[in-house]
């Protein structure tokens, strides 16, 4: 069946996420309606919650956006690069490795008041996390996801260790471990859109590579492409991708897996039209999560990771089964 233009798939996500978004900043401790979120956005003028709306939930649904949008750029890659349709940027130990690399940056005292240094930090513990994983499965896509589930696990202890030593700075260890949006600003907002901007830009035009990863190493090359290089350049990018939200956002596990699934479904698997749909579909269910974990038990305020979990395991279950039973 013929797939819509990708223009109207694009749009109409767009739309949703700006809809979502607007729906989202109404949401909170103070109630807001819509024409005040309007009014805050587009007038100077300063009404009873305007401070409220533009300092605290404007950031937060920037902010949400741009992780899920990230993590979902991410899952596309990842997915090809390994040729997995289970990798994530989560189950293969990435996001442990930056939360611990920036717990243990914080339990040595470097990152609390250096803002560069926390995703310079995350950078380099998911960079080394991704150089284990590759170690350890020496690209075997049977053992790959076990083995960053098993890494996975260990960086979560030795983070639960490390909260452990350095008590006094619990709660933002916590932060890490758990993933929020609540202490989001627009200068991380503007780091993350940076970083998105940049790779998103480069996996765009790239994303013919992407498509040629997925064949064999023999048929990648005789069509010109340096596949060792590639992956090279491609798990950087991710890499810095996934810091990036992690540093600032926690760790957010399973968007990485749903949102590159949920937009074969609207596109098909060309990486053309995958790779900006998929980073819209993470946008939009970063967003919607934010918003469940704010609404659901309110005034309490759930971990955003809890949300994504509970849609991403069932995923990752039925992708599992469709392994065994040999259906991809």
């Amino acid at each position: 069946m013929k797939k819509p233009p990708l223009a109207l798939i694009l749009t109409l996500f767009l739309a949703v996420l700006v809809l979502l978004g607007l729906a989202s900043a109404c949401v909170g401790g103070v109630p807001t309606g819509f024409s005040e979120v309007m009014e805050s956005l587009f007038s100077g003028r300063e009404t009873g919650n305007s401070l409220i709306i533009r300092a605290i939930r404007i950031p937060r649904v920037l902010g949400a956006a741009l992780c899920g949008a990230m993590l979902g750029l991410c899952g596309v890659i990842f997915q090809a690069v390994f040729r997995n349709p289970m990798a994530d940027p989560y189950l293969l130990g990435v996001s442990g490795g930056s939360s611990l690399a920036v717990a243990l940056g914080s339990l040595a005292g470097i990152t609390m008041g250096f803002l560069p240094s926390i995703p310079l930090l995350a950078f380099l513990g998911g960079l080394l996390a991704t150089s284990i994983v590759l170690a350890i499965s020496r690209n075997n896509r049977r053992t790959l996801i076990l083995s960053g589930i098993a890494l996975s696990g260990l960086f979560s202890a030795l983070t639960t260790l490390v909260i452990y030593l350095r008590r006094t700075e619990l709660a933002n260890i916590i932060f890490w471990n758990m993933g929020s949006f609540a202490s989001m600003t627009m200068t991380k907002v503007s780091i993350m859109a940076a970083v998105f901007c940049l790779s998103f830009i480069f996996v765009c035009f790239r994303s013919r590579s992407l498509d040629l990863m997925l064949l064999d190493s023999q048929s990648a090359a005789s069509l010109g492409l340096d596949i060792r290089r590639s992956r090279l350049v491609f798990l950087v990018v991710g890499t810095v991708c996934t810091a990036s939200a992690v540093c600032f956002c926690g760790i957010i596990g399973f968007s990485g897996l749903l949102a590159p699934h949920i937009a074969r479904l609207a596109v098909g698997p060309e990486h053309r039209r995958l790779v900006p749909s998929s980073a819209l579909t993470g946008a939009i269910i970063m967003l919607a999560a934010d918003t469940i974990a704010r609404t659901i038990m309110a005034p309490t305020e759930l971990p955003v990771g809890v949300i994504t979990a509970i849609l991403g395991t069932p995923l990752f279950v039925m992708l599992a089964l469709k392994k065994e039973n040999g259906l991809w």
